[in-house]
């Protein structure tokens, strides 16, 4: 698989997820959290998926031989790439664990509260088709630093008002500047890689990943008990990835190159 056929493969698993995650936190809203019925739900769709893999014809996709990375190759992988990962987890962790209690500390109503984290996932699924353009005429290292400066004035609106709308607005930005990290870092990561390791390489992001979304909700509760919260956290954490990916693109000098 190419660079390229790998990159728009990435899009569109992200595209998908993204709005399944945007349909489940409307179906939220729709069923509620009492009782039975979400879990019937949940084993009804989990039952539909099941049934579609065991009835409906797929094709086995093509297979080829995959080699594994050892911890020098590991420990030379682009750190930005790296970095991005984590930071992804870290925010994104903590916007699933403890978003809808930030939500309710500032008053939102039950009914609005879905609506609201739907908008996060659809900030995240508007982003999809944003990223791969903006890959050809920015760097993918000051492209992460750019988008975390659109989460930080997305928490910088929240902070300053306290309107529904204004939030609603914040959300949906928070929404674009975590969910465009995770695509953006594996297309740097994978960069530049034998073929033969990308499988490799693409594990090791996102075990980083998986580390920064378990231990964002941990960090983000220290800031919980604070004015701002959730934002607070989120606001020190994309700060200082923008500020960080900024200066790694101005050691590496590749900041105004396409693609690096």
């Amino acid at each position: 698989m190419t660079n390229l056929a790998a990159q728009n493969a990435l899009a569109f698993i992200w595209v998908h997820y993204t709005v399944a995650a945007a349909l489940g936190q409307l179906g939220i809203g729709f069923i509620g959290v009492q009782g039975s019925l979400p879990f019937v739900a949940i084993l009804s769709m989990l039952s539909a998926a099941i049934l579609v893999l065991m009835f409906v014809p797929t094709q086995q996709p093509q297979s080829s031989h995959s080699a594994t990375l050892s911890f020098k190759q590991i420990a030379k992988l682009n750190h930005a790439a790296i970095i991005g990962c984590i930071v992804s987890g870290l925010t994104l962790g903590s916007i699933y664990g403890l978003m809808p209690v930030e939500l309710t500390h500032r008053n939102v109503s039950q009914s609005s509260l879905s609506a609201l984290m739907a908008l996060v996932i659809l900030g995240g699924m508007a982003v999809q088709t944003l990223v791969p353009p903006l890959l050809k005429v920015a760097g993918r290292t000051p492209l992460m630093g750019m988008f975390c400066l659109l989460g930080v004035f997305g928490v910088g609106l929240v902070i300053l008002s306290d309107e529904l709308s204004v939030l609603a607005i914040s959300l949906f930005l928070i929404g674009m500047a975590t969910f465009a990290l995770y695509p953006i870092a594996i297309n740097l990561g994978c960069d530049k890689l034998d073929e033969n390791f990308i499988v490799s390489a693409t594990q090791v992001m996102l075990f980083c990943y998986s580390v920064g979304s378990v231990a964002g909700p941990v960090l983000a509760d220290l800031f919980m008990d604070g004015t701002q919260g959730l934002m607070a956290y989120l606001l020190a954490t994309m700060m200082a990835t923008a500020i960080y990916m900024f200066i790694a693109s101005i050691r590496t000098k590749k900041h105004l190159v396409a693609g690096e």
